[in-house]
């Protein structure tokens, strides 16, 4: 009794395992598809449907899957419809995964554990990467097969099993229970088969745990999306409903006729297979009715409501840690943010330096702070995402993402920098002479260019913004040295009064500063381009 217990806990704990080892082990494999997957946008909604069933059966995860794709929506051409059938994808891709178990056949989970370890042990990491994920991916199969037969030894009946196997209610929410614990319906049907084929669990009881499992696993995307995104909690949602469709279609044919679900003579491969068609059924259906069902969504269950919360995240999904090659873009995408809200701050500032104005001062302000709240959570958020073993190329973007982070950050601070000149200037009366006026407004306009062009660069990983950049740093410096000479001759002409020059300088000094803030960014735009390439 005890040594069934044992290998029942022993293979639930190699399950969870090796189902999170091949979704990251695969990850890191395709990871060149995620980052080019970036580059594009849907062309059709069959595209979408495919692009769907390829990113889940990468990620092995559905719940993964919507979370990611969420998150890397552009929020102004968004299309929830196309997004509809993305996810449809995903369940279908999501739910091929446990045929894996159709290769537990005599030897080889012990011969692909073999040749697993082999290459994860002899194989270098970080020269021949595909090589080693390869390898893990081998390897997390065959535990997940030998997993099965440490479940299956283990099988035994027990209060919890008598409590499923004549009530179907108590079925259902199991399937709730058990996919919200592991984060996977696929885990779910898994853990499932070995009590099947025992006949410790018959194939009503677990038509109904599966059909709990898909809600379930949903529900954990939408509690996880709480407080995100509008766009973010409607995919969560689709997801939801999808699942929900699916596993309404199959109780309907289960209530008109049970055996219609008996589709093969093997038990272990019914189950796989009701699972499949759970999700075809909810992706047919909701196909059917898209346009219903997004419009129900917009207009009526989440409306657009104005939101005054900005310190948030708006592209980023805390849930993507477990896949790097998505999180990073969505980072990417977070640091553009920054870059865009400093680059406003600047030309607010600046302006004020000849036209103050009171009542701006309080929103440059809040922009700050939000700079700041993103400064901290983006870091928070890298840490994190070091931990879960990205790849070689991907952990050196990471750390190119910590000096960015603070470049834009800086940025902010300079602009700061310049309000605060700004009102020293209006509340001291203080005037610039038309000449330096003309060359200061010259000086903004060189800084500010070469900050767009290197958020340019780096939202459309364009190398030649770079290159234009570094050309526009070297400008950059030749011009202020020759400011600082030219306004130097002013005071001792006394074309300007002393004070006036404090502040000129003081604002040549932030606006270079800003430029080398921009050549630093665009240098690493090059590096990180060339990493993910």
């Amino acid at each position: 009794m005890k040594t069934q217990i044992y290998n029942l806990l022993g293979g639930i704990g190699l399950l969870i395992f090796s189902l999170s080892m091949l979704s990251r082990s695969s990850q890191n494999y395709f990871s060149s598809w995620f980052h080019n997957k970036f580059e594009h946008k849907n062309i059709s909604k069959l595209y979408s449907l495919f692009e769907g069933i390829i990113f889940s059966f990468i990620t092995e995860s559905s719940t993964i899957s919507t979370a990611s794709y969420s998150s890397i929506l552009e929020v102004a051409s968004i299309d929830f419809v196309n997004i509809l059938y993305f996810i449809s994808g995903v369940n279908i891709g999501a739910s091929l995964i446990p045929v894996i178990i159709l290769l537990n056949i005599s030897v080889v989970p012990y011969l692909l554990i073999f040749a697993g370890t082999f290459i994860v042990i002899f194989v270098n990491k970080n020269t021949k990467k595909n090589l080693f994920n390869l390898g893990q991916i081998l390897l997390s199969i065959g535990l997940l097969l030998v997993s099965l037969i440490y479940i299956k030894s283990g099988t035994i009946e027990n209060q919890l099993i008598h409590l499923i196997k004549n009530n179907y209610i108590s079925s259902f929410f199991i399937g709730i229970i058990i996919a919200l614990i592991f984060r996977s319906s696929n885990a779910v049907v898994i853990l499932l088969i070995p009590f099947v084929q025992n006949n410790i669990i018959g194939f009503n009881s677990a038509l109904f745990i599966i059909i709990g499992a898909n809600i379930g696993s949903s529900l954990y995307v939408l509690f996880k999306s709480y407080k995100q995104e509008r766009h973010i909690i409607i995919t969560s949602f689709i997801h939801l409903i999808i699942n929900t469709m699916g596993a309404a279609a199959i109780y309907i044919i289960y209530l008109i006729n049970p055996f219609f679900l008996y589709t093969t003579p093997y038990i272990s491969l019914n189950i796989i297979i009701l699972h499949i068609l759970t999700n075809i059924f909810g992706s047919f259906f909701s196909i059917l009715f898209s346009n219903p069902i997004v419009k129900g969504l917009l207009n009526n269950i989440y409306p657009l409501k104005a939101d005054n919360s900005t310190k948030r995240f708006k592209y980023l999904n805390p849930i993507v840690t477990n896949t790097p090659s998505v999180a990073i873009e969505q980072c990417i995408k977070e640091i553009s943010r920054m870059g865009e809200i400093a680059l406003l701050n600047l030309e607010k500032s600046f302006n004020l330096i000849f036209d103050f104005r009171r009542n701006s001062i309080n929103q440059i302000q809040k922009d700050e702070d939000l700079l700041d709240y993103l400064e901290d959570a983006l870091m928070n958020f890298l840490t994190t995402l070091s931990m879960k073993n990205p790849t070689y190329g991907e952990s050196e973007v990471i750390m190119n993402l910590y000096n960015m982070i603070n470049d834009m950050e800086r940025v902010g601070d300079h602009a700061i920098n310049l309000l605060d000149l700004a009102e020293y200037k209006f509340n001291h009366y203080v005037n610039f002479s038309e000449e330096a006026s003309v060359e200061l407004k010259y000086f903004f306009e060189l800084c500010h260019t070469s900050f767009s062009k290197a958020l340019e660069a780096l939202k459309n990983r364009d190398l030649e913004k770079v290159d234009e950049v570094v050309e526009l740093e070297q400008k950059i410096d030749s011009v202020e040295k020759q400011l600082r000479k030219d306004h130097i001759d002013r005071l001792n002409k006394c074309i300007c009064n002393p004070n006036s020059g404090m502040i000129f300088l003081d604002c040549l000094t932030n606006l270079e500063r800003v430029g080398d803030h921009a050549y630093k960014i665009a240098l690493t735009t090059r590096d990180i381009v060339k990493t993910l390439q």
